[in-house]
């Protein structure tokens, strides 16, 4: 007399859990390891943008004619020679490679 079977056994069924649930802890683990990274990538940017705003003087907002003389005035007051020799650096760097 033939043993027919019908459906999955039990074990085929406890292996595909199994197989699922590392799968799913796997994914868990290299997703919360991608956000702590991207948490920390965000506060040393926010630190950067702040170093960047101390030093840089910020433009005031044009809306009207008086606005663009007070933009003119700040652009005018800006430390222009400073970015120059900072860029004349960079091109020696870049030329170097």
């Amino acid at each position: 007399m033939a043993n027919k079977q019908n459906g999955f056994g039990v074990m085929a069924i406890l292996l595909t859990v199994v197989v699922v649930a590392l799968v799913g802890a796997a994914g868990y683990y290299v997703y919360s390891n991608n956000n702590t990274e991207d948490s920390n990538n965000a506060s040393s940017q926010v630190g950067q943008d702040q170093e960047a705003t101390a030093t840089t003087p910020v433009p005031p907002e044009v809306n009207s004619v008086d606005d663009l003389d007070k933009a003119s005035e700040a652009l005018d007051s800006a430390d222009l020679d400073a970015l120059d020799s900072e860029m004349s650096s960079v091109e020696e760097e870049v030329n170097n490679y």
